[in-house]
């Protein structure tokens, strides 16, 4: 398979596209065994498209053109020379759905058959056997997202932005990233091969696919990690703002910053680390930002069809609110990552570095059907603290926009760590 120009142009949006994005419950990234989460965020229990769903096309009786469709399924009857031995009611039932989904024309919003539904919730797991990446889509391939810190996939050299061609030979285009998870997954010290593009990395043509092999292992995810860089300075890690559920991601941030004030006593200075937080419950990200804002300040704003916007105020005494703040984000830093940097930028709380993020500024809610078949619509949209929509042409851009590239990673630097201890002294 060779992969040409159109693909390459068409192929690296950042952001997290089409479907999926769960992990361990309900919550924002469906990580597994070879990590697949797919930027999505989920309520607790605008798309232009949408307005037609009440009074408009859909809501009429006549939302479909049934002569044409009976006519294109007789000719198929009549004329097809291939195997129709496979269709069923259901398959082709699933195939006219997505096709009306589809045609929304709004990545965040999916349809999922029982098959893939299930796939996608076998892969929600807080722990498992992989290597270690978080996996999204672009229409035609899955990529990598977003790379696990000390996992197998790391140490091998994966890197965020690699588009997957192959695993072990078996060519994956066109094919979603749950399904690619699966083929990545396995017991722990067996051997997976990926045939990857690296956009933009390579040295020559010849070396734009590469064959990298990774042993996989058990990869057990650490929400939220802590650790002091000195006696006066704190580094949080937030790998997503979720968990088995929100209830569990709260109590695990309090402890937290229990341990934080506890351990550190002179603490002047705090890093919030989001690079590859692809995002999580709205909620979680609300009580954590009112650890760093004050009363009264503006946390964010929410829109949906049936609601003008309301906006979201810090209502209680937060544990950092007196200690300078940097927020660390990169193009996988989606959603309530967004809402947070955000939130920290427009109320003049602390500065951002690093790299402008993915552009998500959408919630979904998850419909389950008796068939196991799933649908995630797109029903509201964030609102920075100022009124601004966070979409993909118009993302969180950094105070101090900060490189993180391939050599980089080599040579274990870290520029965008290092901007954020140089503003902090």
């Amino acid at each position: 398979m060779s992969f040409n120009e159109n693909n390459k142009n068409n192929t690296i949006a950042p952001n997290p596209i089409q479907p999926v994005l769960v992990a361990m419950a309900l919550f924002i990234g469906l990580m597994i065994g070879g990590l697949a989460m797919y930027a999505i965020d989920l309520v607790d229990n605008d798309s232009g498209t949408s307005n037609n769903l009440q009074g408009g096309i859909l809501g009429s009786s006549d939302y479909y053109d049934q002569a044409y469709l009976q006519s294109v399924i007789d000719t198929i009857n009549r004329s097809y020379l291939g195997q129709t031995d496979d269709l069923t009611k259901d398959s082709v039932t699933y195939g006219i759905v997505k096709g009306l989904v589809n045609s929304l024309n709004d990545r965040y919003t999916f349809f999922l058959d029982p098959e893939e539904a299930k796939a996608y919730f076998d892969n929600a797991s807080g722990d498992f056997e992989g290597i270690g990446v978080v996996l999204a889509f672009n229409g035609q391939y899955t990529y990598v997202e977003s790379v696990i810190h000390g996992q197998p996939a790391e140490e091998a050299g994966v890197l965020a932005g690699d588009i997957i061609l192959k695993v072990d030979g078996n060519d994956v285009e066109d094919t979603l990233p749950g399904i690619v998870a699966q083929q990545i997954r396995g017991e722990k010290g067996t051997d997976v091969t990926l045939t990857i593009y690296r956009f933009e990395k390579a040295a020559s043509a010849q070396q734009e696919e590469l064959d990298i092999t990774i042993t996989r292992n058990k990869i057990e995810i650490d929400n939220i990690t802590w650790e002091k860089q000195d006696d006066n300075t704190a580094i949080i890690d937030i790998y997503q703002f979720s968990d088995v559920d929100v209830t569990t991601f709260i109590n695990t941030w309090d402890k937290v910053v229990s341990e934080i004030r506890t351990e550190m006593p002179n603490l002047e200075n705090i890093i919030v680390d989001l690079r590859g937080n692809p995002g999580g419950y709205v909620s979680g990200v609300k009580h954590i930002l009112e650890d760093f804002l004050h009363d009264g300040d503006v946390m964010m704003g929410e829109r949906t069809k049936e609601q003008d916007t309301k906006t979201y105020e810090d209502k209680r005494a937060g544990a950092f609110e007196d200690q300078k703040l940097v927020v660390l984000v990169n193009e996988s830093s989606a959603s309530a990552s967004e809402i947070f940097s955000a939130a920290i930028q427009e109320n003049d709380r602390g500065v951002v570095v690093g790299e402008k993020t993915v552009g998500k500024g959408v919630e979904q809610t998850l419909q389950d059907f008796p068939d196991g078949s799933i649908l995630f619509l797109v029903f509201q949209e964030w609102l920075t603290p100022d009124g601004r929509r966070i979409t993909e042409e118009n993302p969180i851009t950094p105070d101090f926009e900060v490189e993180y590239n391939l050599d980089n990673f080599k040579n274990n630097t870290d520029p965008q760590l290092d901007k954020a201890l140089e503003l902090l002294k």
